[in-house]
């Protein structure tokens, strides 16, 4: 028997400054009326740590009123980041747009990564919801995705101090990213 390439995910570390990197990405789509959304990556563990934000724009992401959709290409660009720097594609973030309930569409549900364990977080109002507190998020179950209920989230996920790597990355490459509005 090999080894479980799922571990267990008991918590996450959220650090600060991936909440500012992931709505820095996505807030200037949310003022065209557009959905966007970021990958967050880190070591998988029983407690996870959030250690890079990569902001998705250009070839094979799609933004647009009501669908933010990722192409298998660049799923493959950050498949080879992640792996070049000992990291996993551990949650996506993403926003709806005004008015949208902030809780996974349908479409998130059958469409999104459907890992054990994965963290798919909803942002409202196109990224103008800036308090994470207020944000869905939601794990994937093995089956389904479950958003976590308040003692849920208080306990599994923890807003913590400490930078994050920053990359901009699409179907044509990754390139460093300043983490600016944007750019």
């Amino acid at each position: 028997m090999g080894s479980n390439p799922y571990p267990p995910i008991d918590g996450w570390r959220l650090p600060q400054t991936a909440v500012a990197a992931t709505l820095a990405s996505v807030v200037g789509a949310g003022r065209r009326g557009d959905e966007a959304g970021v990958f967050w990556l880190g070591e998988r563990g029983a407690t996870t740590q959030i250690s890079a934000v990569v902001s998705l724009r250009g070839r094979g992401v799609i933004e647009s009123p009501g669908r933010w959709q990722v192409s298998s290409g660049v799923y493959g660009v950050v498949s080879r980041l992640a792996r070049r720097h000992g990291l996993t594609l551990l949650a996506t973030a993403h926003t709806h747009g005004r008015g949208v309930p902030v809780a996974m569409s349908i479409t998130d549900r059958l469409d999104g990564v459907r890992v054990p364990d994965f963290l798919a977080v909803v942002i409202g109002d196109g990224g103008a919801m800036r308090d994470p507190a207020e944000w869905s998020f939601n794990v994937f179950d093995g089956r389904d995705f479950d958003e976590l209920a308040d003692d849920d989230f208080a306990a599994r996920v923890a807003f913590v101090e400490g930078g994050v790597r920053l990359w901009r990355a699409n179907a044509d490459g990754v390139s460093a990213w300043s983490g600016r509005e944007d750019e």
